[in-house]
């Protein structure tokens, strides 16, 4: 099984918590360009809010690994 080392660094923005995470090149042994974004709400997971902002992180890393 092979696993993949990841960068994540997340940033807080009010009630807001966004991270991206980049992928390890073991070629240039080098952090690769942005791979995934996610977005998080504070609170209680499961709400409407919760719901759009974790939609909005699959979107957002969709467009980042050319898949949109």
């Amino acid at each position: 099984m092979k696993s993949e080392r990841t960068l994540r660094i997340a940033e807080d923005a009010g009630p807001f918590i966004a991270s991206v995470s980049f992928k390890f090149n073991k070629e240039s042994g080098e952090w690769d360009i942005p791979h995934s974004v996610f977005i998080e709400g504070r609170g209680r997971s499961g709400t409407e809010l919760d719901n759009w902002l974790n939609e909005l992180g699959v979107k957002l890393s969709k467009i980042l690994q050319g898949k949109r």
